[in-house]
């Protein structure tokens, strides 16, 4: 009994405590001198509402009501020769904090963008840079082939869109990049210094983000018999509104199937390129053919201010043509003559009276074609400057008068029908100088590829301009007012 007595009145632990601390003043630590001092360790709570507070050390707390308006604590230890007096409770200690929040100056406001967040910037860049949001493009629509791709990146690389790509080249029997696909994407991220993410052999998906075009000296390598040309299309662009002159070197096949040959665009796309103002020269080093490729084609561009729009909407009448035959390799030469009698033979009767028709017949050395290979092309020029092209390559199975004949009806196809004033392997290469054109440009055409209406579809996707077709029979007057593209150089 005596036991259990003076356990009840023996207060709980902490109750006992509390007692004390009430009924004893603060007690003043000893003094401690020389090596004696030891420093005790205080332990303080910080909140902090944005974690972009200034320098200054001020510390407010969140004034928001429940545990999501809370700040983060952090628990900050210092060391200090004496302790802290306690916090006194009360209304001296809530006077202490309103002077605490009032002295502090008012948190930054947040960077520009989503609300309370930062928008991503890239290393070096100056506190205007703006965050760009891609372009989706969809690879599969229309063509669905690698030109969606080429003209995409183009245009990407000229205005500085960031892109994604999807679903590339679903419209062929391999879908996805294949190398020359690869190759020419890789040239492109260089030329502009960009950043190229997902790309490799079979890939479907990309993401470019381009910086600026500059100039230099670029080599370019498909390792294959993959076009030329068609790199040379997405590249040359790109070379014009450079800063400084640029020097470029394709090496893959300069006459491959599904592609324009190399012949066609020294003879057919250079002379109408250079009616938008364009300077460049191009220079055919050594030719390459499947499977092996080998090629060589040297590209030399000086800058642009930017690109006049043209007119041609006056066909003319022919009044002369070129055949150009050519052989490599084992193929013999006699191959040559079969070549350009076959095609003047189908020529001569549909053409003008009086046309002048000339033959050139090139045996290919060593030194200026790799592998074996032939072709031809023809060319047709008229009194008001329009140029056409027909060609053929040689395959197996087909005989050198049957690749005559083939080179030769593609010309006539448009030499003899209607107003037409480009071919139709020249309107889709058209379509992207008269975007970037400063003016109105219009252009009269056959019926519209597929490939001519998905350059169309890019340019207006990834630009502000707008093309109109006014159709009239088989012929297509194809009119767009351009951008007017700058060189800031």
């Amino acid at each position: 009994p005596i036991f259990l007595k003076i356990l009840m009145e023996v207060p709980p632990p902490r109750v006992a405590v509390e007692e004390r601390r009430r009924k004893r003043p603060w007690r003043k630590p000893r003094e401690a001198s020389g090596d004696e001092a030891q420093p005790r360790k205080e332990k303080r709570k910080f909140q902090f509402v944005n974690s972009n507070s200034s320098s200054g050390g001020c510390a407010t707390q969140s004034q928001g009501t429940g545990n999501s308006s809370r700040g983060a604590e952090v628990e900050e230890v210092r060391h200090t020769s004496s302790p802290s007096p306690p916090s006194v409770p009360g209304p001296v200690a809530a006077d202490s904090q309103l002077q605490a929040q009032a002295s502090c100056p008012p948190p930054p406001p947040p960077p520009p963008g989503l609300p309370g967040r930062a928008r991503p910037r890239p290393v070096g860049s100056d506190a205007s840079y703006e965050r760009r949001v891609p372009v989706d493009v969809d690879g599969s629509v229309m063509e669905g082939g690698g030109q969606i791709l080429r003209n995409a990146m183009a245009m990407s690389c000229l205005l500085g869109k960031p892109i994604d790509v999807s679903k590339i080249r679903a419209g062929r029997g391999k879908p996805g990049l294949r190398p020359q696909h690869l190759t020419g994407i890789q040239l492109l991220s260089r030329m502009c210094d960009g950043k190229l993410d997902g790309c490799g052999v079979g890939s479907s998906d990309i993401s470019f983000q381009p910086s600026s075009i500059k100039g230099g000296s670029f080599t370019a390598d498909t390792a294959t018999a993959g076009s030329i040309c068609l790199i040379l299309q997405a590249a040359l662009p790109c070379m014009l509104f450079a800063p400084s002159p640029s020097h470029l070197e394709l090496k893959g096949g300069t006459n491959a199937d599904m592609a324009p040959p190399i012949d066609y665009m020294l003879s057919v796309f250079k002379p109408i390129a250079e009616k938008f103002g364009m300077k460049f020269e191009c220079s055919l080093q050594r030719r390459g053919f499947f499977p092996k490729g080998g090629g060589l084609v040297v590209v030399d561009t000086s800058p642009v201010k930017n690109l006049t729009s043209v007119v041609m909407t006056e066909k003319g009448e022919v009044t002369r043509v070129k055949l150009t035959a050519y052989v490599a390799g084992s193929m013999p030469p006699k191959l040559l003559k079969q070549m350009t009698r076959a095609a003047k033979q189908c020529l001569e009767p549909k053409l003008p009276s009086g046309t002048a028709i000339s033959c050139e017949e090139v045996r290919e050395t060593r030194d200026s074609a790799f592998g074996n290979g032939s072709g031809i092309m023809a060319v047709a020029e008229t009194t008001t400057g329009c140029v056409f092209g027909g060609s053929a390559n040689g395959r197996r199975g087909t005989s050198a008068e049957e690749m005559g004949t083939l080179a030769a009806e593609e010309l006539l196809r448009s030499v003899e029908t209607g107003d037409w004033c480009v071919d139709e392997h020249m309107q889709d290469q058209l379509v992207i100088l008269m975007a970037l054109a400063k003016g109105r440009s219009e252009v009269k055409t056959g019926p519209l590829t597929e490939h001519t209406k998905t350059a169309i579809h890019i340019m207006e996707l990834l630009s502000t301009v707008k093309f109109t077709i006014q159709q009239e029979g088989d012929t297509n007057l194809i009119v767009c007012e351009g951008l007017g593209l700058q060189n800031k150089s």
